[in-house]
Order: structure tokens, then C-alpha cells, then sequence
């Protein structure tokens, strides 16, 4: 892959990946902050989407996709 300068860099697609563990006996609060969280990103410039990951119990990972770092 050629090298990127950074302007280059700014106008590239960009992934965000957050891995969280839910305490025990917080799942209801935690649900309610993740629905906060995917709102606000969507106000972002540049959202493209959220995908929410549950890859064990009490394990979730969110995926965040922007279109610029913009």
C-alpha cells in the first residue's frame, strides 16, 4: 500500500471499535447508556452507522463507521 500524507489520511473512511463488560446486575443501566451513545454518534458529521457486538455474555462491542476523520 502506497504511503497516505496527511490530508489524504483526513479524507479516509474510519472504523472506531469500543469493548465494554457489563457488571453484573448493571445490564438495564448499561442498555441505557448504549442507546445514548449510538444516538449521539449518528449526530456526528460523516456516520455511517453502529453495529452492536455480543460476543459473550456481558460483553459487548460497538463499531462506529465515519466516512472522513472529519
Amino acid at each position: 500500500m502506497p504511503a497516505v500524507d496527511a490530508e489524504e489520511a483526513v479524507a479516509l473512511p474510519v472504523t472506531t471499535v469500543v469493548h465494554r463488560r457489563i457488571r453484573p446486575g448493571l445490564e438495564q443501566e448499561f442498555e441505557t447508556w448504549l442507546g445514548g451513545v449510538i444516538r449521539a454518534a449518528s449526530l456526528l458529521p460523516g456516520h455511517e452507522g453502529a453495529v452492536v457486538l455480543r460476543p459473550a455474555p456481558r460483553e459487548v462491542m460497538l463499531v462506529f463507521r465515519y466516512a472522513t476523520q472529519k
